[in-house]
């Protein structure tokens, strides 16, 4: 069921159709890793009507995390996979679905925010951005045509291989982690262009001691072509300047990440800056944590943005 709404921009007036969902939401999430998830079981126990939008999956970075240790309640860790598991567990339930629609763009007009996605246009008070971060593309050296489909920047889609030789591009804690997860049935090779990582001792001395995974410092990556079912890969030795060539079955690029705000650009930073201090919009999340990229924290963003939701609804009802 739509409502027809009438934009006026400038000269031009525009048509558009909401989708009306009944009972009508207060909130509408996008994102449902570990903040978006957070906040949607928080709205659920406080009784305020939502909509939670996943483009993907359930889980977030979870789906590339080899283990989980800093979470309470899990002393000895627990595997990323089985993590995003208990999160849609919860979900069920609860009863709480996700709508899989991608968002493309979010507005904000007479005193609603207006969700654009593929299909549909909604419409709500409040609005949680939980939409996390995307890998940093590598874009330094042509990758061949043919050899698109074996080059990758998440580790989730490898994760049920088995046998495969695959190669880790990168020296921080994502890189250590992805090739530890990889490592449980393939055979990793990491390769970084510093003498020293950047990443988490503890993950750097867990790859050094695998016995599935090589670890090769001062390589830069100089060349990457299709050989047959396989890929070849040039790298650069600091030492001594030599060369060697390197063969895969796949290639991953773990070399940072970037927050994912794409669809609010169009709010403009003004507009987003006065609906934050209204409490009418959060960040939640990987999405505004910077370096403090943890699923602990992005848990407790998700509760906070919800009760405070949960405080401004109570107070527009007094």
């Amino acid at each position: 069921m739509c409502t027809r709404r009438v934009f006026r921009r400038g000269n031009h007036d525009y048509e558009t159709r909401v989708a009306l969902i009944v009972p009508r939401p207060e909130v509408i999430i996008i994102g449902a890793g570990p903040a978006g998830v957070a906040a949607a079981i928080q709205l659920r126990r406080q009784g305020i009507k939502f909509v939670i939008f996943e483009r993907d999956a359930v889980g977030g970075l979870l789906r590339n995390a080899n283990l989980v240790e800093n979470y309470p309640g899990f002393p000895t860790g627990i595997r990323g996979s089985e993590l995003v598991t208990r999160l849609e567990e919860h979900l069920q339930t609860l009863q709480i679905e996700i709508t899989h629609e991608g968002v493309q763009q979010v507005s904000f007009y007479e005193d609603e925010f207006i969700i654009s996605t593929e299909s549909n246009q909604y419409a709500a008070r409040f609005l949680v951005v939980a939409t996390g971060t995307i890998a940093h593309r590598f874009t330094d050296l042509p990758i061949p045509p043919e050899a698109a489909t074996r080059v990758f920047h998440e580790a989730y889609p490898l994760v049920d291989f088995r046998g495969k030789q695959i190669i880790v591009v990168g020296g921080g804690d994502a890189a250590f982690d992805y090739a530890l997860n990889l490592a449980r049935a393939n055979t990793v090779t990491i390769i970084h262009r510093g003498a020293q990582t950047r990443g988490l001792s503890l993950l750097k001395e867990r790859a050094q001691n695998h016995r599935q995974i090589e670890i090769i410092p001062d390589a830069e990556l100089t060349g990457i072509y299709q050989k047959g079912r396989q890929l070849q890969l040039s790298i650069r030795l600091a030492q001594g300047a030599r060369r060697k060539e390197l063969i895969a079955d796949y290639l991953v690029f773990a070399i940072g990440r970037t927050p994912n705000l794409e669809i609010i650009k169009s709010l403009g930073e003004t507009r987003q800056n006065e609906l934050t201090l209204a409490g009418r919009l959060h960040f939640a999340g990987d999405v505004h944590n910077g370096l403090f990229r943890q699923a602990t924290i992005s848990v407790g963003d998700g509760i906070r943005a919800a009760m405070a939701v949960a405080a401004a609804i109570r107070e527009g009802h007094q």
